[in-house]
């Protein structure tokens, strides 16, 4: 029989308001938990809500519970919980194993900081990973020039300007590949945190950027070879419900927007002499108009060289497979970027490795949880487009 297992971890963190905040606590009960993660977010985030009973160990062993405590309301005591604070949390079970009827299995599934705190009965607390801190770096206006600065130039820039930063690993590369360089020409900032940049970079070039440890992830594709674990699942066995469409190859429908950002030299120079340049869209649909339509973005491509790149790009979501989101247990643990492979017994033919998208856990007194959407199928790629970093 299978019986969760939790820890919870928060250190707080001294503020200028309370600098004497040195306590970290401990506790292994939560009515409920939510962690979501995705390459498509540039942070991955969780929920935790407490029943007002529940009760902590602090460093010196002793239980504290919220009574007489200041939990982040007005009072001149110092807050059991407070924005910044850091937190780390680990699920499993403990589940008969081997003739050890008290093995335990428990993963940590999330590090970051608190982010919000409500401070109403129950208490509930929102949080995120170590993109926190880069939401709040600010950095100072200035124009990154095209012809000095590449993406992965500026933002180590961005990173070594706070002690903080300073120590985290930018990949912007696979383990089989050299470091790749991406230009998006003239780049401005303006009253921009180091997060809000990585949102930009996001939404205006396709550059995803998400935190794995202590590594930021940052280029224009979302899948890197060295993270990916083959996770297997079977309808017959650990997959408890499923949201997905069996769909052929023929009955796909999907058409895609591709669009080329270009920057253009002019004529006319700037008070130093320079050419001043400008940037152009352009933009062409291939595919279907009739189904599911996604966006590729491209930079300095001529229209003419558009249609090829992006019907390249469409042939990886056009293939006879499954599509949508599965939920299974809390083991193994899911990340996003690992395969799942899929088996059905009673329908051999539907078996597929498919990468993964995202994933949503859930913790709490209705059991353990994880929901994985699934997105490309592995089989569509040579191998040499996998170890390059789709």
């Amino acid at each position: 029989m299978l019986r969760l297992v939790s820890k919870f971890t928060i250190t707080q963190v001294p503020s200028e308001a309370f600098p004497g905040r040195d306590e970290s606590y401990t506790f292994n009960f939560v009515n409920q938990c939510e962690i979501n993660s995705t390459w498509a977010n540039i942070s991955d985030t969780a929920k935790l809500r407490f029943p007002k009973s529940v009760y902590f160990i602090n460093s010196q062993g002793k239980k504290v519970t919220w009574d007489g405590k200041n939990t982040g309301g007005q009072s001149t005591l110092p807050p059991l919980l407070l924005r910044g604070d850091k937190i780390k949390i680990e699920l499993g079970y403990i589940y008969p194993k081997g003739g050890n009827p008290e093995a335990k299995e428990i993963n940590t599934e999330f590090e970051g900081y608190i982010s919000k705190v409500k401070t109403k009965i129950p208490i509930e607390i929102e949080c995120e990973d170590q993109m926190w801190i880069l939401k709040q770096k600010k950095v100072p206006n200035k124009t990154y020039k095209g012809s000095q600065y590449d993406v992965q130039k500026m933002l180590r820039e961005m990173l070594d300007m706070f002690p903080e930063t300073k120590g985290i690993t930018l990949i912007t590369g696979t383990a089989t590949s050299q470091t790749i360089s991406t230009n998006v020409g003239d780049f401005v900032t303006h009253d921009d945190t180091i997060g809000s940049v990585l949102e930009k970079l996001k939404r205006n070039a396709q550059i995803f950027s998400w935190f794995r440890n202590n590594e930021l992830r940052c280029a224009g594709f979302v899948y890197y070879p060295t993270d990916r674990r083959e996770i297997k699942f079977s309808f017959q066995k650990n997959i408890i419900s499923d949201n997905m469409d069996y769909q052929r190859v023929d009955d796909v429908l999907i058409g895609a927007k591709v669009v080329s950002i270009n920057q253009k030299e002019l004529t006319a120079t700037n008070e130093s002499g320079r050419k001043k340049s400008k940037r152009e869209r352009v933009e062409i649909f291939v595919g279907s108009r009739d189904g599911e339509i996604r966006t590729f973005h491209f930079f300095n491509e001529p229209e003419s060289k558009l249609k090829k790149l992006g019907e390249e790009r469409l042939r990886r979501f056009h293939y006879t497979g499954y599509r949508g989101t599965f939920t299974t247990f809390g083991l193994p643990s899911v990340r996003h970027g690992d395969e799942a492979k899929i088996k059905d017994t009673k329908q051999p033919e539907r078996d597929g490795g498919y990468l993964i998208k995202s994933v949503k856990k859930t913790f709490g007194i209705e059991g353990f949880r994880q929901e994985i959407m699934i997105d490309l199928k592995l089989d569509q790629f040579e191998p040499k487009d996998i170890e390059a970093g789709l």
